[in-house]
C-alpha cells in the first residue's frame, strides 16, 4: 500500500520564451512572430531574385545558342522580358514592403542590421 503516484503539470511560466531562438527574433515587446516573418520574407525575396536572375541567364544562354531560328529567339525574347518583369516585382515588392512597415512604425526586412 505505500505506493505514490506523482504528478508533474507543466511549468507555464516559461511559456513564452522559447529555448533556443536567437536573440535577434526577438523585438522591444517580446515578440518573436515579427522576427519569424521578417525571417520568412527575407528568405523569400532572396529566392524569387535568385529565380529570376537563374531565368535571365537561361534566357540569355538559349538566345545565344538559337542559331539563327526565329521561333527560339522569340522564345528567350520573351522569357527574357518576363524575367526582367519578375525581377523588377520582386524589387518593387520589397520597397512597398518596407514602406508599409515604416508607415505603421514595423521595421521590417532592413538591409542594414541594427
Amino acid at each position: 500500500m505505500g505506493k505514490e503516484l506523482s504528478l508533474t503539470i507543466f511549468n507555464y511560466t516559461n511559456i513564452h520564451e522559447p529555448n533556443g531562438l536567437p536573440s535577434n527574433l526577438k523585438n522591444s515587446a517580446g515578440n518573436y512572430g515579427l522576427g519569424i516573418i521578417n525571417i520568412a520574407l527575407g528568405l523569400l525575396f532572396l529566392a524569387a531574385t535568385l529565380l529570376a536572375l537563374i531565368m535571365i541567364i537561361i534566357a540569355g544562354i538559349a538566345w545565344i545558342t538559337s542559331g539563327g531560328d526565329k521561333e527560339a529567339i522569340q522564345k528567350a525574347r520573351g522569357r527574357l522580358t518576363y524575367s526582367i518583369i519578375g525581377l523588377v516585382v520582386v524589387f518593387i515588392s520589397f520597397f512597398l514592403v518596407n514602406t508599409i512597415g515604416s508607415f505603421f512604425g514595423i521595421q521590417i526586412l532592413s538591409l542594414i542590421p541594427k
